[in-house]
């Protein structure tokens, strides 16, 4: 787990100090760490909107559309994320599965 944070960190710092990068994630404590992490530097989306349970959770098309044009896609591995994750370019989209740490 320590690797991926010092790998989401280098990523964050390794840009553009003016920039600010789309960042995807599937759930709110991933949101969470990657806000403190990134601060300013980064514009973080949640999938999962807050207060809806992930087992009964639908993506719908403009979920989809957010991480794909996010800069990185952030996620630990749950049913959604992989699907969102086998969605997304690996071209445009960096894909962070933390669940392999």
């Amino acid at each position: 787990m320590l690797k991926s944070f010092l790998f989401i960190l280098f990523f964050i710092t390794a840009i553009n100090v003016s920039a600010v990068i789309d960042v995807a994630v599937g759930i709110a404590p991933e949101k969470y760490i990657v806000e403190q992490i990134g601060g300013d530097k980064v514009n973080v989306f949640c999938v999962l909107p807050e207060g809806k349970n992930m087992h009964d959770f639908s993506v719908t098309p403009e979920m989809v559309r957010k991480v794909a044009s996010s800069r990185v896609f952030i996620h630990v591995n749950l049913l959604f994320e992989q699907q969102l994750a086998k969605l997304v370019s690996p071209r445009k989209t960096e894909v962070v599965d933390l669940s392999i740490y």
